[in-house]
């Protein structure tokens, strides 16, 4: 795994399907996404990241090839939300363009 790699989900994660997918087991929430996560998928993903309640939000992002600032601003704002009502929230799986994308965003916010 390379410096820039959000480490993988365990070996028990559901699989995507059809872009958007979420697991609600009693105290965790994975949400699996596919593909661009832009604008339109980033408010689904966000609706997804909100429903239910649970203590704790898992958004596995390891099938994303393409993520932008929309997208990652939906993220943020489900985390928010998340970290509003008590739950925690992670990111997992992330690798290559999505990876780098979020290394850079988590360096230039260390900045400020």
């Amino acid at each position: 795994m390379g410096a820039n790699e959000i480490p993988p989900l365990q070996s028990n994660s559901p699989t995507p399907l059809q872009g958007l997918h979420s697991n609600h087991e009693p105290d965790t929430l994975t949400v699996c996404l596919e593909g661009d996560v832009d604008t339109a998928s980033g408010r689904n993903a966000y609706t997804a990241c909100i429903a239910g309640g649970a203590n704790s939000v898992v958004v596995d992002l390891s099938r994303v090839t393409f993520l932008d600032s929309a997208g990652y601003g939906m993220l943020v704002a489900a985390r928010n939300a998340a970290f509003d009502r008590g739950a925690n929230f992670a990111l997992a799986g992330a690798i290559g363009q999505v990876a780098q994308y979020l290394a850079l965003v988590e360096q230039s916010e260390s900045i400020r």
